[in-house]
């Protein structure tokens, strides 16, 4: 009994252990994109194509329905028309728009099609991951690499600080993040808020 309690308690622990994983992964990659927003377009469009193959293999191969494959190849162009205005997205942009419902109608269909096929979980989660999730997680994780490009700074004078003045200029000179970056961002400033700080004693 007290050992079921204890597998619960490791299972949390699991959890969040699983989630900062993930978190510290999504933020480098997002780091990385800011870096090389470049060779991200590049690997953005390899994806896309990948994506079109697989579509066309389960059409070929496995006989997939032809309009879950023609939506899912709309789809991709949708996305490659966002790779014009790269690493520059804007989510009220017609592309953008016209990409989200074609997702939405794309997973429909998938689940529609899957519940009325037997296939086993491997090549489903495969399906999903190649054909539908690959390419709407780069953008995700790509839309702050706009504000690397052209950095944006904090207007208006300069404002007396009592701390070290280097670290005032370095604040000011620091772009202004978007997208996933300035999530996580907010994230570490929320706990490092909380978190009391050490301080020296004078001797």
């Amino acid at each position: 009994m007290f050992l079921h309690w204890v597998s619960w308690i490791a299972v949390v622990f699991e959890f969040i252990f699983a989630v900062v994983a993930v978190a510290s992964g999504l933020y480098y990659l997002a780091e990385l994109v800011e870096e090389y927003s470049v060779i991200a377009k590049k690997v953005l469009h390899v994806m896309i194509w990948a994506s079109v193959i697989v579509h066309l293999g389960v059409w070929l191969f496995d006989g997939f329905p032809t309009i879950l494959i023609l939506v899912g190849i709309a789809t991709q162009l949708a996305y490659s028309i966002l790779l014009g205005t790269f690493p520059f997205i804007s989510i009220t942009s017609p592309a953008f728009l016209l990409g989200c419902g074609l997702l939405l109608l794309h997973h429909y269909l998938t689940f529609q099609y899957f519940t009325e096929h037997m296939y086993s979980f491997q090549e489903v989660f495969a399906f999903f991951v190649l054909g539908l999730w690959m390419v709407p997680f780069a953008f995700f994780v790509s839309l702050s690499a706009g504000d690397n490009v052209l950095p944006t700074y904090s207007s208006g004078p300069l404002q007396p600080s009592y701390g070290s003045a280097s670290a005032s200029v370095e604040q000011r000179r620091r772009p202004r993040r978007g997208g996933l970056l300035s999530f996580f961002d907010w994230m570490a400033t929320s706990i490092t808020a909380h978190v009391p700080s050490r301080t020296s004693k004078s001797l």
